[in-house]
């Protein structure tokens, strides 16, 4: 055991060697991983395939999510796609980001340092389908088996307060969790939204990650 001048205790094996790893297998507590680590991956937005590289995981929104490593803030901003975003820099080799964050942990700005297992941020789902529906003044209809049931909120990814302030959601929370829902009555109610929210001259932005809801709205239902 070793104690720095900081007050930071760390621990080595008798030749010197760290016992911590130097970086955690994930940075959040989630429910699942929703979208892997792939070249091929079909966008739930822009509706053709791309490459993904990273890993998503669904957890609820305002989640903890903690730097995997030791490291330097290089970057603490808003992109387009990543929405608000923390790059963290470990020494001259390796980066891990952080990406579709509700908001940033006070006090992480560019150029602090954050220690293994520090808060940087908190779970959220800004970023391509938000700024889309900000650049042209629409609202966005969700396409997720999941979101669509009241109360279910584990690892749903259902948007923040402040999402839903800024840009208005559909088809969230509409039915019971007990109640039948299935791709028909999934299109049935996004008719009827999209129907609604162009009759008011706005703008409709679907997105979501069942692909069979997608595919329903947008091709039609087999007999």
């Amino acid at each position: 055991r070793y104690t720095d001048a900081k007050d930071m205790v760390a621990y080595f094996d008798p030749d010197g060697h760290s016992l911590k790893s130097r970086f955690m297998r994930t940075p959040v507590k989630f429910s699942r991983v929703s979208s892997g680590f792939t070249k091929r991956r079909w966008h739930p937005v822009l509706k053709r395939w791309r490459s993904h590289k990273g890993v998503d995981y669904a957890a609820p929104t305002g989640t903890p999510v903690r730097a995997t490593g030791e490291g330097r803030v290089s970057k603490r901003e808003y992109q387009n796609g990543y929405g608000n975003v923390v790059f963290v820099q470990h020494g001259s080799k390796y980066t891990t980001v952080y990406a579709h964050l509700s908001r940033f942990r006070s006090g992480v700005t560019t150029g602090s340092t954050v220690q293994q297992g520090d808060v940087i941020g908190y779970v959220g789902k800004t970023g391509l389908a938000i700024d889309l529906c900000r650049r042209h003044d629409a609202e966005l209809v969700g396409a997720d088996a999941s979101q669509v049931y009241r109360g279910l909120d584990i690892g749903t990814g259902k948007a923040s307060p402040a999402e839903l302030g800024g840009v208005r959601h559909h088809l969230i929370d509409v039915v019971a969790p007990d109640e039948p829902f299935d791709a028909g009555a999934f299109v049935r109610h996004a008719d009827a939204a999209i129907a609604e929210i162009t009759a008011r001259g706005r703008r409709v932005v679907v997105c979501g990650g069942t692909g069979l809801y997608l595919r329903a709205l947008l091709r039609g239902l087999c007999d």
